[in-house]
């Protein structure tokens, strides 16, 4: 019986990523920000945009979330990841914020046909993510040589480029975020 319902929650988990992971129409239109590879891996050039966003807690700071994929055709080829930042809220970030090592943590950073994954299970070695634009709708950050190390296997990954967020996410009240008072 433990046999089945593991592969249930399995066949599950697998079913939720495939569609999580095509759900955004606009990652198709090859004029939009999510159609450019502007966001390099260890020097391989990776699209961005299949699901960025921020996302704000109630106590524990905001998350930004970073899908980027080798190809869009087949989106299970990417690295997904989360950074943590101490900001309480979305008002508080500002065009020329840095996020590095003091204050940014890793939350997750995965291969997408990972099933599941440890979290803060990197250190940040150095490098830094800035924030470079903030609009009504989106957030632009841009990596600067971010390089992570992986706590047990000491694997390290170099992140450099510009991604942009989206405001699509909910805070823990489910209210819809919007980066307006930190466009101001």
């Amino acid at each position: 019986m433990k046999k089945l319902i593991s592969f249930f929650v399995l066949a599950m988990m697998m079913v939720a990523a495939v569609v999580s992971l095509s759900a955004c129409s606009s990652d198709d239109d090859e004029g939009s920000s999510s159609g450019r590879q502007t966001l390099t891996i260890d020097d391989k050039p990776y699209y961005y945009g299949t699901m960025c966003y921020a996302e704000q807690t109630r106590n524990s700071g905001m998350y930004l979330h970073v899908t980027a994929v080798e190809d869009r055709e087949f989106e299970l080829q990417g690295i997904d990841m989360s950074l943590h930042i101490a900001l309480s809220k979305v008002s508080d970030l500002h065009v020329g914020d840095t996020f590095a090592k003091g204050n940014m943590s890793v939350q997750t950073f995965r291969n997408l046909a990972e099933l599941t994954s440890g979290t803060y299970m990197w250190d940040i070695v150095e490098g830094e993510v800035s924030v470079t634009k903030i609009t009504s709708m989106e957030l632009t950050l841009h990596f600067n040589s971010l390089k992570l190390e992986h706590k047990n296997s000491h694997v390290q990954h170099t992140i450099s480029g510009t991604a942009i967020l989206t405001s699509g996410a909910f805070d823990s009240n489910n209210k819809q975020l919007s980066f307006a008072e930190a466009a101001m």
